[in-house]
């Protein structure tokens, strides 16, 4: 073996064999291992054991070269070990939850979430409770990336309704009430005739959510 022996990246032993230092591999330690997570899919090796360490976390290429992940649509992160969220800026530009929200973690997430009792969720010993996220979105918008604007709802213009109890066929809950259709771009409601802007409890006001039924 003639020098630089093992690439410069290792050493070579007593029977002429290259013994790697930490990051590369292959017969001359001329290659570059990549970073490594908890595998997105794999086979389980038993009941209950799965998503071994891999590079790349499988859900990526890496590059031999530079030691770097090239990683799969829908993924990022130096082990492609976080899950993207989606979402695109004005100029159509990649912005996670179109900048209209958070993107978090299904262990953060799990953190802001109580149940009846207020006990805190806890969502910290699976696998992926640091690799799936999602977008939390803000109070005026809604889907997956946070992309549609909410229109009014019946008293509930921007979250803000007015206490009273429920009722079978309230339309508290109702993007323009039921009485109009809701422009997902700008949330803005268009009222179905005989229908228009109220106070919130049914009658004229200046909440643009169709719930005051028009006089004849």
């Amino acid at each position: 073996m003639k020098p630089p022996y093992c690439s410069g990246h290792g050493d070579c032993d007593g029977f002429g064999r290259c013994v790697c230092y930490p990051g590369f591999a292959a017969g001359d330690c001329s290659e570059r291992l990549c970073p490594v997570g908890a595998a997105w899919a794999d086979v389980a090796t038993a009941d209950d054991t799965a998503h071994a360490e891999a590079e790349c976390s499988n859900r990526g290429h890496c590059d031999r070269e530079t030691g770097r992940c090239a990683c799969a649509s829908g993924f990022e992160g130096s082990a492609c070990q976080r899950m993207t969220c989606q979402g695109a800026a004005n100029d159509g530009l990649p912005l996670a939850c179109s900048g209209n929200g958070e993107c978090l973690s299904m262990y953060d997430h799990a953190r802001f979430d109580y149940d009846s009792k207020s006990r805190r969720f806890a969502y910290e010993a699976p696998w992926d409770a640091h690799m799936v996220h999602g977008c939390v979105c803000g109070a005026d918008y809604a889907g997956p990336a946070c992309e549609e604007r909410l229109c009014a709802f019946d008293g509930c213009p921007s979250g803000d309704c007015p206490t009273f109890a429920s009722r079978a066929g309230d339309t508290e809950n109702a993007p323009c009430s039921n009485r109009g259709t809701c422009d997902r771009v700008t949330g803005i409601c268009t009222c179905f005739l005989g229908y228009g802007m109220s106070d919130g409890l049914g009658g004229r006001g200046t909440i643009a959510d169709c719930g005051y039924k028009l006089p004849h």
